[in-house]
């Protein structure tokens, strides 16, 4: 649960769908290849997933779109602002999944109930840290490609 690859390549999307926010055919370019991550990401971790089918899908097109209507104005030229749109992004996807989490137990669609204890702080912690780096230094490394190669 540390690194979560769909989630940081979505919230890198939207990044780049912020940086080109004017242009309609990028914004739209962007937005749709992140629903698309999204729903295979979703799948691909519900194969193997003790939660009921659809669990992560769900979770993972909510933080697309609550993610989505929360970083509509927020400035995506500095790198501080990169990492914490990265954390709010972690941090709505871990809110999500507890919600759902609780959700599911209570409808009696498993029996797995999420507890919230020392441990799953600890985890929560290093999840949103690790995750927001990745997604600091794609951010990085995408900047560079384009500086370098003008796309």
């Amino acid at each position: 649960m540390y690194f979560n690859f769909p989630l940081i390549l979505i919230t890198l999307l939207l990044i780049l769908d912020q940086i080109k926010y004017q242009d309609i055919y990028y914004k739209s370019k962007y937005l749709n290849f992140a629903f698309w991550t999204a729903i295979i990401g979703g799948i691909l971790l519900d194969i193997y997933s003790i939660f009921p089918p659809g669990f992560f899908l769900v979770c993972l097109l909510c933080t697309l779109f609550i993610f989505r209507k929360l970083v509509k104005e927020i400035s995506t030229t500095a790198v501080i602002n990169i990492f914490l749109i990265a954390i709010l992004a972690n941090i709505i996807y871990q809110i999500s999944f507890l919600g759902l989490g609780w959700l599911t137990y209570f409808l009696n669609l498993h029996k797995i109930k999420i507890v919230i204890d020392k441990l799953y702080l600890i985890n929560f912690l290093f999840s949103v840290l690790i995750n927001s780096l990745s997604i600091v230094f794609g951010f990085l490394i995408i900047k560079i490609i384009r500086k370098k190669y003008i796309i």
